[in-house]
């Protein structure tokens, strides 16, 4: 309970000051009111802060999530353009084994020395793009297999994006 007082000694109460005990009552109420409403206010602007943090945030994941399949799809299409470029490169490999063997052999029946030398050069050469091939398959075998990898680690974040954005 409270109590006003209007003069020295003279407060508001039912039965005397009837005008003054509405106005206070009036004002009482329009003052709990406006209380109210401030708290109100408060509460709600950091109610909508926090689901604009979490909008925030499931849109990020929902962006990791996006992110990732872009990141597989691009590794599954870099996989299947290496398989392609591995048969051709193998396919080669195997074509200039085949000449090599050919002209050693053809090397071993030859007596001239500039005829001589001139196939050990170009058995040489043979050498090196058989080397530069094989150095080509291992190089595409491990792109293939890193990308293998990204593949399986996307996969298993996938699942932990969506779980995040379940909470």
């Amino acid at each position: 309970m409270a109590t006003v007082e209007i003069k020295k000694d003279e407060y508001v109460q039912k039965g005397s000051a009837e005008a003054e005990l509405t106005q206070m009552k009036i004002y009482m109420k329009e003052f709990a009111k406006d209380r109210y409403t401030e708290v109100a206010e408060a509460q709600l602007k950091a109610e909508e802060k926090k689901l604009k943090d979490l909008e925030k945030e499931l849109a990020s994941y929902q962006k990791d999530e996006t992110d990732l399949e872009k990141s597989i799809n691009a590794d599954e299409q870099t996989i299947q353009e290496l398989e392609g470029n591995l048969v051709v490169l193998n396919n080669e490999l195997t074509a200039l084994s085949a000449e090599v063997i050919s002209q050693n052999s053809q090397l071993i029946s030859l007596t001239d020395d500039a005829a001589r030398d001139q196939k050990e050069k170009y058995i040489k050469e043979l050498d090196k793009r058989e080397k530069k091939l094989r150095n080509d398959v291992k190089s595409a075998e491990n792109k293939i297999g890193k990308s293998k990898d990204d593949i399986r680690d996307a996969n298993s974040e996938i699942p932990k994006k969506q779980q995040l954005q379940k909470e």
